[in-house]
Formats: structure tokens, sequence, C-alpha cells
């Protein structure tokens, strides 16, 4: 689920936090960065979660409709292609997210007004609306309205970004992404899969944390050699004038330049000029970012302090 673009996004935010005093010694950082991705990946479920409570929630009025003293035909005779939604069935009982909610305590009906207010937003909408309407009771359809929820819906709603954001400092950055990877796991399920249908994995390879733990040990514990090297680097630049951001992003690219062979140099310098761009200060930290780093690769070739192992790695 987080790739390597992400994990040195989690990275630079734990590394602000610890420069800046919040976080008091390396075991408190190396934490808090395992509990900033275990945060997200609880996300991810708590969004799916989100979709079968709205549904149970649907059901559930459904249901008080028809107990009316006096129900009209309509209360009688209700549209229940939302509550039957083949997809949302599939992941109800899909054993993967069963298992990880199990002892997590997790829930949206912990807040019904909250839960009721997504709802009443959510079945305003066309897509909503046109889907209630159309007579296509197909999987393909049933599957298009719970992306449309998510990747439409939820991604430009105020409601739950505020929610989140006071639920947890963790999930404010990330819920773009986990949005992103919700529409992703959606994509792969098909009519025919079953409760064993396995969702998205914490991290792609096994190696990815252990890289995020080593890019965050090296940059605290060699910050003063790797300071002297972007320093050295600065020509016609005050050093303590530059934004703090952009020295953290610095530091972390020098750090991943020399202490990752595996890793090619193009592969580092697009990354954190990336980084420079979501991060610092809009239309310059990129370019400067840029400018510095190379001269700081050609400075480390010449001192021969980057050592690519790999096949084609050498000059990459």
């Amino acid at each position: 689920m987080f790739n390597r673009r992400i994990i040195r996004i989690k990275v630079l935010q734990t590394l602000f936090a610890y420069y800046s005093g919040a976080l008091s010694s390396l075991q408190e950082a190396e934490n808090d960065l395992k509990y900033a991705f275990d945060r997200a990946y609880d996300l991810y479920f708590f969004l799916l979660l989100l979709v079968i409570e709205l549904r149970d929630l649907a059901d559930n009025k459904l249901s008080k409709a028809k107990k009316k003293f006096l129900p009209t035909d309509l209360d009688l005779n209700p549209n229940t292609k939302f509550v039957n939604n083949k997809l949302i069935v599939q992941l109800k009982e899909n054993n993967h997210l069963n298992l990880y909610l199990k002892d997590r305590k997790y829930t949206w009906t912990k807040d019904p007004d909250l839960l009721k207010e997504i709802y009443e937003e959510f079945i305003k909408t066309d897509a909503y609306t046109e889907y209630l309407a159309s007579d296509d009771n197909s999987y393909k359809a049933d599957k298009n309205i719970i992306e449309s929820f998510f990747i439409d819906f939820l991604f430009n709603s105020e409601t739950l970004y505020s929610a989140l954001e006071e639920e947890s400092i963790y999930w404010v950055d990330g819920i773009d992404y986990v949005l992103k990877k919700i529409a992703k796991s959606i994509s792969k399920f098909s009519i025919g899969d079953d409760m064993t249908k396995k969702l998205l994995l914490k991290f792609k390879n096994s190696d990815d944390l252990e890289y995020g733990l080593k890019l965050l040990h090296k940059s605290i514990l060699k910050k003063d050699e790797f300071s002297v090297v972007v320093q050295d680097n600065i020509v016609n630049w005050d050093f303590d004038r530059i934004s703090f951001i952009d020295k953290i992003i610095l530091q972390l690219a020098v750090t991943e330049l020399i202490e990752f062979d595996e890793i090619p140099i193009k592969v580092t310098l697009n990354e954190y000029i990336e980084l420079a761009k979501w991060y610092g200060i809009p239309k310059k930290s990129s370019n400067f970012v840029n400018g510095i780093l190379d001269k700081i690769v050609k400075d480390l070739k010449e001192k021969d302090k980057i050592k690519k192992s790999g096949r084609g790695l050498k000059d990459k």
C-alpha cells in the first residue's frame, strides 16, 4: 500500500517533528514513524467500513419506514438497490476487513449524527440518484456507485475531512492517498470474489519499512556530517536563511545518495525535487533543491562518496 514516495514523505514529516522538538529521541522518532504508518493503514479499513455502515443505516431507515402507522406505497415497496449492493455485501463479508477491524473497535456509529450527515449528503448526489433510478442491476453498476462514493464524493467531502482531522492528526495528510488506494482495491473486485478476497497489504515489499527506518536513522545519526555536505555546496546562500523544510529535504536526499547504494541517483533526485514542490515554498523550493542537488551529486562523485552497486547503477 505504501510506496517509497509515501515512505519518504512520512520520514520527512517525522524528521520535521524531531527537529522541531516534538520528538526527543531517535527511539521516539522511530516509534512515531511506525505509528504514522499504522494509523494511515487503519484509515484504509476505517473508510471501507464507512460504506458498509452507511448501507446499514439505509437499511434501518427502510425498515422503520415500513413500520409507520400509515406507511406509503413507497415505504412498503422501497428501492433497495443500495442496501442490496453486491460489492458492499462482499466487503461486509470480507475476512481480511473483518479480522483487521475485530480488535480495533472502529465504528462510525459512535457518532450517529456524523454518519447521518454523510449519508444525507451522499444520497443527494447526482451519481446516487441516477444509480437508484436506473434499471441496471448489474454488478458493474453496483461497483461504479461505490467507486464514485470514494473518489468523487468522499474526495470532496468537507464533512469527512473535518471529522477525520478531529479524530487523528495522523489522518490529515493521508486522506487523499488512502482514498486512491481504496479505489484501487475496489477496481480489483469481481462478481465471483468470495470472503477470502485479499485487500492491500501495508507495504508492497517486505523491505520497505526497513528502508524507511534506515533513512530516518541515518539522517538523524549523521545529521552533522550530511549538513556539512549541503553547506559546502551552497554558493551565495546563507545557510541559516534557507527554509527549515528545504534543509530537511536536502539532508534526506544526501542520506539516500550516500547510504543507499541500490537506489539510482536519478530516482533520488526526482523524488526529493518532487517533495520540495509539495512541501517547500511554491515555485522556489523545487528549483533551489534541484540546483543544489546537482552540485552535491557532482561533489560526492568527485570525492568518491557515492557508490552505487547493482547492474546499470554506477552512473545513475
